[in-house]
């Protein structure tokens, strides 16, 4: 029940907020830079390690990412350029070994950039390749970015563009994979809304547009209304760059760490907290047919309900919650880029669940 927010700043062209929910003992890396092989990580880029990611050790790919164009040399007319990347799935019961891995989409598209032979790939030619083989995947939402700065000798202004575009191969068949509207931000001239547009946007594990007879995710819902509190409180205050950035960050944090108070009963109750505290599950278990509402009191043990009893595998249960949290940040005017990740949940010596907070930080200038 992954969910992924995003915006923009008088000072920030796109802003992201993302959570991962998994099971705690899938393996995967931290952040780093790589180019894809877990023995080769690095805190630095360099001509070979292009991917800012963590990697799914299962399946081979990553769920949030971004990549670096190789530098162009004098007279291409190109800017300094990267890709950016993120996933979210569906719950489906799917066949072993019947469908590639969805993170494959993801590492696809950031090495699109990465590769110096893919320097001339467009955000349209992607799009229109995925298109075409979309349904051989179980359920996803993809969305991806192009991020780039003009040359200096091109332009009075190197303001930084972002182009985003949305994936899904659960949406009504007649949409398709398209590149999304820019988003209005305060001090653009826009009142973010007034024309029906959001100035935050959101997907978790349903799709990005609200399909007929379905109604939006208390989550996403809730989530992007608390998101865009914290953009208006932080653009109105007074504040300079860097107060600006802590308190947006800060904010950012507490939208991705926001829980329902009450425990989780049932897979669909997932849908109503964006923070995912850790679920002692048994997937070989039955659910309800039809979901209980939330209690008021503490429940009698249920498949999805906690209990820090349980070490990881006892009794058929794993845990699972809320892994990590990831925020990009890419500045408007200088083409800064700022990647934190914070893990959440993870397993204690013992295999039980608890808060890690541990954060890693990357930073570079496009």
């Amino acid at each position: 029940m992954c969910i992924v927010f995003w915006s923009d700043t008088p000072i920030y062209s796109l802003v992201v907020a993302s959570n991962r929910d998994e099971f705690l003992a899938r393996p995967t890396t931290d952040a780093a830079w790589h180019s894809w092989d877990p023995r080769a990580l690095a805190d630095e880029p360099d001509e070979r390690r292009r991917t800012l990611a963590g990697l799914d050790l299962n399946a081979g790919g990553t769920w949030f990412g971004i990549s670096l164009a190789p530098e162009d040399g004098p007279g291409t007319g190109h800017g300094r350029r990267m890709h950016f990347a993120t996933l979210t799935n569906f719950t489906e019961e799917i066949p072993p070994g019947t469908r590639p891995s969805r993170g494959q989409l993801t590492r696809d598209f950031l090495d699109r950039i990465s590769s110096s032979s893919a320097s001339e790939s467009t955000l349209e030619d992607y799009l229109a390749i995925v298109e075409k083989q979309k349904q051989d995947y179980a359920g996803f939402n993809l969305v991806v970015g192009e991020i780039s700065r003009p040359p200096p000798a091109d332009s009075a202004s190197r303001e930084t563009q972002v182009h985003l575009a949305y994936i899904s191969n659960r949406e009504n068949p007649r949409k398709r994979a398209r590149v999304l509207p820019p988003l209005p931000h305060a001090g653009a001239g826009v009142v973010a809304g007034s024309d029906g547009s959001k100035r935050v946007r959101a997907v978790s594990n349903a799709t990005l547009e609200v399909e007929d007879g379905e109604e939006e995710w208390p989550k996403v819902k809730g989530g992007a209304a608390a998101l865009e509190q914290v953009l208006q409180d932080v653009e109105r205050d007074g504040l300079s760059k860097e107060e600006q950035e802590k308190e947006l960050v800060e904010g950012m944090y507490r939208v991705l760490s926001t829980a329902h108070p009450s425990p989780i009963l049932h897979r669909t109750h997932l849908r109503h907290t964006v923070l995912v505290r850790p679920l002692a599950l048994d997937p070989s278990a039955p659910l309800p047919a039809i979901p209980p509402p939330f209690p008021s009191t503490s429940p009698s043990p249920s498949p999805l309900s906690p209990d820090s009893t349980k070490r990881e595998g006892e009794d058929g249960v794993h845990w699972y919650a809320t892994r990590v949290q990831t925020l990009l940040l890419v500045e408007r005017e200088t083409g800064r880029v700022v990647v934190r990740e914070r893990e959440a949940y993870v397993l204690d010596e013992e295999g039980r669940p608890k808060w890690s907070g541990k954060e890693r930080a990357f930073e570079f200038v496009l």
